[in-house]
């Protein structure tokens, strides 16, 4: 991975002598801070994003599953409303006497409320009277009959499924009370003051003969799949929905019921929350930049100095001096005083120089005196500029030997050039003798 790293880097071909080294650490810093608090906050807004899905997710299944609860306890509602009828003497009075107009008005007065719409007399499988807004009778009784005392219905005619329930009249086996209660608009708005949020009632014959195709389609189409519920955000309309599909005791679709949640207010907490992320993300990266700007500023500074300083020494300024502060890299040089001994070596071997001419000499004692003091060398350039006259004083006798047999052998013939030899070895002496000296000063 560093690898891979490594080589984008040297492929971008950055030229580092554009700008100081202040200047790059700047960018780094910001380069790494961008990241960083880029990275974390683009992971924060989609976990919070998500967390906003899910609630409105668990909102929108909880008012459904809150609004089916209902409906159930709506047939239970319906069963005691219709025993509550049932039981009446003056309706067991009427069927006794066969005044099915009487019947009539009766029954419109006691089944004709607020939970009730419509109530019906059956004697031996046959509609006595009936009251409230018409229904098929004939499918209801059958349903009933499946069913038991509660029951759930979608009839072949009519836009609305229907819930009701049936009671016994006066003990008669074969004389029974129906009432219902349609799953229309009207329903479903009770159910949507109940629970807080929209709710809407579908026929599930309808829904089959329907053939339009849309997202809520598929959600209906899932719940039913489910057996339960299925919930589905529908990011055209800016909601979340969930489909709850009721089933009858005997296992058949009556209806299906839909609940709606506006995702605007979820929404708006999550765009509130993500501004606050960002804005925090901003300062934070702010006061980060400025941190590592002025942190650059103490690193880089001792460096520019040294700089400026070596600047001035390439120029000809021999009084420039390092000062000590800055990073341990950085004081160490300056306490070293590396620079300000070559300075001092500088000046210190031309008056040396015009002394007596006794360079080596002098070199060897100028090390001794502005010896490097900070890191206790100067007993080791002691030892070394011994040696170093050592050997060439043994250099110097071996070359006089020589010169002696030379001249030996050359004392018949005394000539001028002869004699002038000499001065050429003497000369070759020189060379080596001042190499050397600048070698063991040079320790």
């Amino acid at each position: 991975m560093l690898s891979r790293i490594q080589a984008f880097i040297d492929r971008l071909q950055l030229d580092t002598s554009r700008a100081p080294l202040g200047v790059w650490i700047a960018l780094i810093n910001v380069a790494i801070v961008v990241l960083v608090v880029g990275g974390i906050s683009i992971s924060a807004i989609g976990s919070l994003r998500d967390l906003a899905n899910q609630q409105g997710s668990s909102r929108v299944q909880l008012a459904g599953a809150m609004a089916r609860e209902d409906l159930r306890r709506y047939g239970e509602d319906a069963l005691t409303q219709a025993k509550s009828v049932a039981d009446r003497q003056t309706l067991q009075r009427m069927m006794a006497d066969a005044r099915s107009a009487s019947l009539g008005l009766y029954l419109r007065r006691s089944c004709n409320n607020d939970t009730i719409v419509a109530c019906a007399v059956f004697e031996s499988d046959q509609l006595v009277a009936q009251a409230g807004v018409s229904l098929p009778w004939g499918e209801i009784a059958a349903a009933g009959a499946e069913q038991g005392e509660r029951f759930l219905v979608a009839p072949s005619v009519g836009r609305y499924a229907l819930l009701g329930a049936s009671a016994q009249i006066g003990g008669a086996v074969g004389r029974r009370l129906y009432v219902a209660r349609l799953l229309d608009e009207r329903m479903a708005q009770v159910l949507s003051e109940r629970v807080g949020t929209p709710i809407r009632l579908i026929n599930y014959r309808m829904f089959v003969e329907d053939k339009r195709v849309d997202d809520f389609t598929r959600l209906h189409s899932a719940g039913l799949s489910d057996g339960r519920s299925a919930v589905l955000r529908i990011g055209d309309l800016d909601l979340y929905a969930a489909s709850f599909p009721v089933f009858a005791s005997t296992g058949e679709a009556i209806a299906l019921l839909e609940a709606r949640l506006p995702s605007g207010e979820i929404d708006a907490s999550v765009g509130s929350l993500v501004r606050r992320l960002i804005v925090t993300a901003i300062v934070l990266a702010a006061i980060a930049v400025l941190a590592g700007v002025i942190l650059g500023q103490q690193v880089t500074g001792p460096l520019g100095t040294l700089s400026d300083a070596v600047g001035k020494l390439g120029q000809g300024d021999f009084s420039t001096s390092i000062p000590a502060g800055g990073t341990k890299e950085v004081g160490n040089l300056g306490r070293c005083r590396l620079l300000d001994q070559l300075v001092g070596r500088c000046q210190l071997l031309d008056h040396a120089a015009t002394h007596d001419g006794d360079v080596v000499g002098q070199r060897q004692r100028f090390a001794m005196i502005v010896g490097d003091i900070d890191c206790r060398q100067a007993e080791r350039r002691d030892q070394l500029g011994q040696f170093a006259h050592h050997v060439l004083a043994q250099f110097a006798i071996e070359i006089g030997q020589r010169l002696v047999e030379e001249n030996e052998l050359r004392f018949g013939n005394d000539r001028s050039r002869d004699r002038n030899t000499l001065l050429l070895p003497t000369r070759e002496i020189a060379r080596p003798a001042v190499s050397i000296g600048a070698e063991a000063d040079a320790f």
